[in-house]
């Protein structure tokens, strides 16, 4: 550093002094000029020891003030290493070394103010952080550049069964990781990181050390006592001042947060009542049949079940006894059905079940002929409250219903809602599932896919309001085919239908029919509804009409039975036609007519 210094003080403190001596010499020499020469010369002794004093005096002066500016010198360079701010080193006292030291002095007293501050922080971080590594149950564990632990929570101690004392300064975080599993994930280390990784601690800082990340994943620890636990383990690193790689392991004992996980998923997806899972697994479940049969190019079933007499349980004994029968119901259910079936409660008194990888329509209805038997019997419920109920199964089958679950749900449900409006206690399949063959089987065997009760081919339908369209003329021609229906089976019943007169009665349904479809497509193409839609809907007439006549050629030639000409007409116009071809222009044709109404209510 340059000095900028000038002598000032010491250099004129030095001339004073020595002028000062030279005059009080002369002037006493001036004095006693005419005393005697003996006192004189005494004079001049004290005035030589005079001279001598002042000049050592002033000798040590000027040593001592050398030192004051060497301190003032030294002081000087200090501040402007103290001082980073240029602004700040000129504000520095020049030339003047006890103004100079009294502001050295000044910082110095507040830079130990400051020390003492900073360390009394300091101590109160280091209390609260020994307090939260005290309060933490998680381990936490520390390890220096060479691998050895230098920290060890209390979280550890309790997690691991080892004390501090044991540990710190003695041995690596290898003493409770499982050999196997480093070595393993060493392995997996130098693949992903082109690294060769070497299967000790190092493996366990290799990620975050390359990525500068925290590396967050399970590992197993193992206890002092030889027990094992699965943690979640966030690794990050750190440098110490002298650059040496530090490294700190947070734990998570994973036990409670796996019981926890499990009950959350519990909770999620199964339901509580009858422990079946519900809506939302359900959906998973089917979601992966369809892909499981898509890659084997199998078929499956799908089952949906709605309870019989339920509510009039629930209403009369309560809804303590009701959730009694569900959960009754629910384990006769599982009974019923295979290890790889899926049995769900989608809400109240509804099930479904999927049956994976079937062979033919028919499996499917055999397990559903089981259900039904089993939910037949009475449910003895307490001690004093035994029920009898009833179900209704709608069966749809993967691909030929749907080819997602939506659709194969839609399907199955409207099958089991056509049962439930037949009288109950039936099961149907959906549009299309059941060839002949198939339902001449179970027509012999008493199988239950062929829409018919067991003891009867064909039964009274039921009209409801739900099957309205609001189309006047429909509904009424609609509700005409179900009069027809269920004039047909009560004459069937008393006889009065003979073989010979069932030729002209088909004929005139046959005409009332066609009648029907050509103001149905009248209606659709007036209010327009979608061509693609129009034209598959016609094309459904026409199949109809064809199939009719057949059958009418066949009746004329008495090569049909009554129960097989009313069982074409319940089950082909009636349940898949009008509850379930036409209710897919419902919707269109309600909105059309409200449309329509509300232009005409427009002045």
């Amino acid at each position: 550093m340059k000095n900028t210094i000038l002598p000032g003080l010491s250099l004129q403190v030095l001339v004073a002094t020595t002028v000062g001596t030279l005059i009080v010499l002369a002037l006493v020499f001036a004095e006693n000029l005419d005393k005697s020469l003996e006192t004189g010369r005494y004079a001049l002794v004290g005035i030589g020891l005079l001279l001598v004093l002042t000049v050592l005096a002033a000798t040590v002066f000027v040593i001592r003030l050398g030192s004051l500016r060497s301190i003032a010198q030294r002081l000087e360079y200090l501040l402007e290493r103290y001082f980073h701010d240029a602004s700040q080193v000129r504000s520095i006292p020049r030339g003047d070394e006890c103004a100079q030291i009294s502001f050295a002095l000044q910082l110095l007293e507040e830079s130990m103010d400051a020390r003492e501050r900073s360390e009394r922080e300091l101590r109160q971080q280091e209390q609260i952080s020994a307090s939260i590594l005290r309060a933490l149950h998680q381990s936490v564990v520390v390890a220096d550049s060479r691998g050895c632990i230098t920290l060890f929570s209390q979280g550890a101690e309790a997690m691991l069964g080892y004390s501090a004392d044991e540990v710190v300064g003695k041995q690596t975080p290898m003493l409770f990781h499982d050999p196997d599993e480093v070595r393993k994930r060493a392995e997996e280390l130098t693949e992903e990181l082109c690294l060769p990784v070497v299967a000790d601690t190092y493996t366990l800082i290799a990620k975050a050390l390359a990525t500068g990340q925290v590396d967050e994943r399970e590992w197993t620890y193992i206890r002092k006592d030889g027990t094992r636990l699965t943690v979640l383990s966030s690794i990050t690193v750190f440098f110490d001042d002298h650059g040496n790689v530090m490294c700190c392991c947070v734990a998570t004992d994973m036990t409670e947060r796996s019981r926890a996980m499990a009950e959350i998923s519990r909770l999620a997806n199964y339901d509580p009542l009858t422990q079946l899972p519900n809506r939302r697994l359900f959906h998973d479940r089917i979601h992966m049949a369809i892909i499981q049969a898509r890659r084997k190019n199998a078929k499956f079933g799908l089952l949906m079940i709605d309870l019989d007499r339920f509510k009039p349980v629930n209403d009369k004994y309560g809804h303590s006894i009701g959730d009694m029968l569900l959960s009754a119901v629910a384990e006769r259910m599982q009974k019923s059905l295979r290890e790889s079936d899926t049995l769900a409660r989608l809400g109240g008194d509804e099930f479904v079940a999927i049956l994976p990888v079937i062979e033919e329509a028919r499996d499917a209805a055999k397990v559903a002929k089981k259900i039904r038997r089993a939910l037949c019997s009475p449910f003895d419920l307490t001690c004093d409250v035994t029920v009898s109920i009833d179900c209704s199964i709608g069966i749809a089958i993967y691909p030929d219903h749907g080819g997602d679950g939506d659709s194969l749900l839609k399907s199955a449900d409207d099958a089991m809602y056509v049962a439930k409006s037949q009288g109950r206690t039936k099961v149907y399949f959906a549009r299309g599932a059941v060839d002949t063959a198939v339902a001449k089987d179970d027509r012999q065997d008493d199988h239950l896919a062929a829409n018919r009760r067991d003891d009867h081919h064909v039964e009274p339908l039921l009209w409801r309001p739900a099957y309205e369209c609001g189309e006047e003329t429909i509904d009424r021609q609609h509700k005409a085919i179900f009069t027809f229906c269920n004039s047909s089976i009560l004459a069937i019943e008393n006889g009065d239908i003979s073989l010979a007169e069932l030729p002209e009665i088909f004929a005139r349904f046959i005409s009332e029919a066609v009648s029907h479809f050509q103001y149905e497509e009248s209606m659709l193409s007036r209010f327009g509804y979608p061509e693609p839609e129009f034209e598959a809907h016609r094309k459904q007439h026409q199949a109809l009409h064809n199939q009719m006549k057949n059958l009418h050629r066949l009746a004329l030639a008495r090569e049909v039975s009554i129960d097989e000409v009313m069982l074409f007409i319940e089950w082909n116009n009636v349940v898949q036609h009008i509850l379930m071809d036409d209710h897919e222009y419902f919707q269109f044709l309600k909105k059309a007519l409200q449309q329509n109404q509300d232009s005409a209510e427009t002045p």
